[in-house]
Order: structure tokens, then C-alpha cells, then sequence
């Protein structure tokens, strides 16, 4: 499978490529979703002049520590999830579903394409 680097959205603030571009148009949302079963990635390339937008990432570890209050030399496993109200969870499983994820785990990010939609509006998700 081949993918135009054109494809893979950059920056608004300074046109550098973003990883998360990547990642969701080459696995995309179906890797834990069971579209395909058996598909795997074997080898990747990216052409050089497409690998010299990036400018690595935003924060490392040790600032991901530092936001979460932990030790500077050693602050442990970060562990994070997507809940996906988009597939149709409503309004108070959703809630629960991030309470239950908060009891062992650091931070929930909300799904990237869900927009104001009619089943779980974000006036109640996020009050």
C-alpha cells in the first residue's frame, strides 16, 4: 500500500509533519476493531525530504512525569486511552467508562472525530 506524503496533514501552526497524521492514515482507527485480523506492517518507508519535516516530539518523558506530578528520575509507566463515544456510547457510560479508566490509569483523551453528536452531546460529557 502506498500513500501520497500529500495525504498526511501537517502543522497549521509551522507546516512540520505530525506522527499522529501518520499513524492514524497508515493503522488508522481499525487496528483494535477487528476490520482486519491479520494485517500487519512489515516495513515502513518514508521518503528523506518528508522525514526532515519532523522536528520530534513536543514533550518527552520526563515532561509527561512533570505534568503528572511524579519523580523526575524515575517517574514510572504512563499508561493513556482513547474512549470512543463516536462508535455510540452515550452520555453516562461514557463518564463511567472514564472514571473506571481513571482508577488505574493517567489520561483519557477524548476521540478525535467525535463532534457535538446528537446521542452524546458535549454540553454533558464535559460540563
Amino acid at each position: 500500500i502506498a500513500y501520497p506524503t500529500l495525504l498526511f496533514d501537517r502543522n497549521i501552526t509551522d507546516g512540520r509533519a505530525m506522527m499522529c497524521s501518520v499513524l492514524t492514515l497508515s493503522i488508522g482507527n481499525n487496528q483494535g476493531m477487528g476490520d482486519v485480523e491479520y494485517g500487519k506492517i512489515y516495513d515502513i518507508y518514508f521518503p528523506p525530504a518528508y522525514l526532515r519535516l519532523f522536528d520530534g516530539p513536543n514533550c518527552n518523558v520526563v515532561d509527561m512525569w512533570r505534568i503528572l506530578n511524579r519523580g523526575m528520575s524515575n517517574g514510572g509507566l504512563i499508561v493513556g486511552t482513547i474512549i470512543k463515544p463516536k462508535l455510540g456510547l452515550q452520555p453516562k457510560p461514557f463518564g463511567e467508562a472514564c472514571y473506571a479508566f481513571w482508577q488505574g490509569g493517567d489520561f483519557i483523551k477524548n476521540d478525535e472525530p467525535q463532534g457535538n453528536q446528537v446521542f452524546c452531546q458535549m454540553n454533558e460529557c464535559i460540563p
